[in-house]
């Protein structure tokens, strides 16, 4: 009965010490300053009247209101933004589509926020029937 209260006493102080390493892990991301590329690509991100604006800047702070990050909007160009999140100059860029060049450099997220869609044109003499005839 001494050693099994004894085990329960030590399970217990093991518990106590791991769920405070892990609860201190997690509290990383409280407090957080981020700063997030912006450019103009409305309706999903874009700059006006010196603020960031459009649906993924909404889901955006979103998630850090309920994640205590601070976030720090930069307007830039698209190209700008690609050299600015390879250089570690930023933290995040939403809205960039994926490509396999790309995804050799920056991590992407693994669900899609928003799909969208386009039309192509082509010369009449280009003949393409399918995507698998576009190259990056």
């Amino acid at each position: 009965m001494k050693n099994r209260s004894i085990g329960i006493i030590i399970f217990i102080m093991i518990w106590l010490c791991s769920y405070q390493i892990f609860a201190g892990s997690n509290n990383e991301s409280y407090n957080k300053e981020l700063v997030v590329a912006v450019y103009p690509n409305e309706p999903l991100v874009y700059y006006e009247n010196d603020e960031a604006k459009g649906f993924l800047v909404d889901l955006l702070r979103e998630v850090a209101d309920k994640e205590n990050w601070h976030l720090e909007f930069r307007p830039m160009t698209f190209a700008d933004s690609l050299q600015s999140l390879e250089t570690s100059e930023i933290d995040l860029l939403i809205g960039a589509a994926w490509s396999e060049s790309r995804e050799n450099k920056f991590n992407y997220n693994r669900e899609s926020l928003f799909v969208n869609w386009g039309q192509i044109y082509t010369s009449q003499n280009v003949e393409i029937e399918s995507n698998r005839g576009f190259r990056e």
